[in-house]
């Protein structure tokens, strides 16, 4: 549930709100001979930017590390900069999955914990600018 959860505290509104432009809360069980979570629908990255959209937020994506096909990642010292462009979401590479969090464009909100976060991840895999239109 952080993908919607942080979107909601990005969009300074209630998980319910968001779910309820989702159109679900991600818990169906798709493949039960999958471990837990993996076999659960889940949510995807191009449903919460609806759910953004539908909110007056575009979400521009900038990937964490740029690649070029068949080379080893580089210029990966954009990825911190972007921060500095404003508020966004986040994500980062969690202990075994992916994990996502609002940024404030100074401190990160983390669905998981009450207290931010000041120290930006080393493993930025993505930042999402918000853009109010």
């Amino acid at each position: 549930m952080c993908m919607p959860t942080s979107l909601a505290m990005l969009a300074n509104t209630t998980v319910e709100s968001i779910l309820k432009l989702i159109g679900h809360d991600g818990s169906e069980i798709l493949d039960d001979s999958q471990p837990e979570p993996t076999g659960r629908r889940a949510f995807h990255m191009d449903e919460l930017t609806h759910a953004a959209y539908q909110l007056g937020i575009g979400l521009i994506r900038f990937d964490g590390t740029l690649m070029h096909q068949h080379r080893p990642p580089v210029n990966t010292q954009y990825a911190h900069a972007y921060l500095s462009y404003g508020p966004g979401l986040i994500a980062t590479m969690g202990q075994r999955n992916g994990h996502m969090a609002a940024w404030d464009g100074s401190r990160i909100y983390d669905p998981t914990t009450p207290k931010t976060i000041d120290k930006v991840p080393d493993r930025l895999i993505a930042f999402w600018l918000a853009v109010n239109f």
